[in-house]
């Protein structure tokens, strides 16, 4: 089923029943519903879990899952997930310091025509950029790949917008794709605020990753409405805004479970193109796939109400910085944070130490020991920022 028969039907509207500050997204009870609550009871092979709908990615022309493949090492859940029509793989250089690559590398080896393969790469952080040392990092990564090409590169954790006009990084991208070894360039960003409009201003950039779920729909909807009209094809990421959902005691044994209702929440909005979510076991697999091509309920939104109602003065919105200007001591708040989300909620734990190793040591939470926290009184949600940072600190840290 494609896009452009189903979801022109749709609308939606703005309500205050998630119980937020703001309006949250959510799509009217629509005819296409009632019809599929009508329709006759599925066979057992149809009820399987499967990919129901693949959507056109912005002007690349790529058809793509819309529910997508991240965090997977093991080649029998890889391989799983792309038997049930999963065709979106994402990867980057920095996970698991080149393993996974090399995984999904080793798993897709023989199905390579069947997959949409993507690999990321951070520029900017630890020096000056390069053209040979762009090249040379995304060589290594195509080896450790063991792949000709991948279809979409993409500058990742951007930050700073200036990254789309620097001559150096376009440069070399621009040797890469005339060599063949990638197709489209995108990017990820935890700033969708500060960089989506300087990427649209760009008109270098065909794929977009950036968060998205119905706590933090307020500030993205506007920004990635627009980028899809400019052609940018766009993939949400974080759509279970921290995945606490086994900390929400009114959300265990639910038939219908939170991750699925976050996921068709995100695949609710017509600029959403496909959702990339980490699926490290077949049940991950199965269970995800439940909200592909589905209609957001009622009872999905009543779910989602619950768990933002339980998490709202607990999830740091990843991408907001508006505590870090109080910060006397230079700490990377919101980093931090989301690595100990990695770490709590994640099961990413060697991941979360990992990043927490690579921030400067004048950018950790060591200082959080002995201060008495002015970004308590700056966060606009009003989390308890230095219990968590101090909490965090001594989780994190390896050395």
């Amino acid at each position: 089923m494609s896009r452009n028969s189903s979801i022109n039907r749709r609308r939606f509207v703005a309500t205050g029943a998630m119980g937020l500050a703001g309006a949250s997204l959510v799509r009217a009870e629509s005819q296409e519903e009632a019809e599929q609550q009508k329709s006759p009871a599925e066979s057992p092979a149809e009820r399987s879990p499967k990919v129901r709908r693949y959507n056109t990615l912005g002007r690349t022309g790529l058809e793509v899952s819309d529910v997508s493949l991240g965090g997977a090492t093991e080649a029998s859940v890889l391989n799983y997930a792309l038997d049930r029509g999963i065709n979106l793989v994402d990867t980057a250089e920095q996970y698991g310091a080149g393993e996974h690559e090399k995984a999904v590398g080793r798993a897709f080896k023989d199905r390579r025509d069947e997959v949409v393969v993507i690999t990321k790469h951070v520029h900017g952080l630890g020096g000056p950029i390069t053209r040979e040392n762009v090249i040379e990092r995304f060589d290594a990564s195509l080896e450790r790949l063991g792949f000709e090409y991948v279809d979409i590169a993409m500058l990742h954790h951007v930050a700073d917008p200036g990254l789309f006009h620097n001559e150096e990084l376009l440069g070399a991208y621009e040797t890469l794709k005339k060599q063949g070894k990638f197709r489209h360039l995108g990017f990820s960003t935890h700033d969708a605020e500060a960089v989506i409009p300087g990427a649209i201003e760009s008109g270098v950039m065909e794929v977009m990753l950036t968060i998205y779920n119905s706590i933090q729909y307020p500030e993205r909807s506007e920004l990635i409405a627009k980028a899809r009209k400019a052609g940018i094809g766009v993939l949400a990421m974080k759509t279970m805004a921290g995945r606490a959902q086994d900390r929400v005691a009114e959300l265990v044994n639910e038939k219908r479970t939170f991750s699925q209702a976050a996921i068709t929440w995100a695949l609710t909005d017509p600029s959403v193109d496909s959702v990339l979510i980490s699926i490290r076991t077949f049940e991950h697999v199965d269970e995800y796939l439940q909200a592909s091509g589905k209609t957001l309920t009622s009872h999905d939104r009543e779910v989602l109400a619950t768990y933002n109602r339980a998490v709202d003065d607990s999830f740091c919105r990843i991408g907001c910085t508006e505590c870090e200007p109080s910060c006397p001591h230079g700490v990377a708040v919101g980093d931090i944070m989301r690595f100990g989300m990695y770490f709590e909620n994640y099961g990413e734990q060697k991941v979360a130490m990992a990043e927490y190793a690579a921030l400067p040591r004048e950018r950790r939470a060591s200082p959080c020991e002995r201060c008495d926290g002015p970004c308590l009184k700056a966060c606009p949600h009003h989390l308890a920022v230095p219990e968590r940072l101090r909490l965090y600190d001594r989780m994190l840290r390896i050395v």
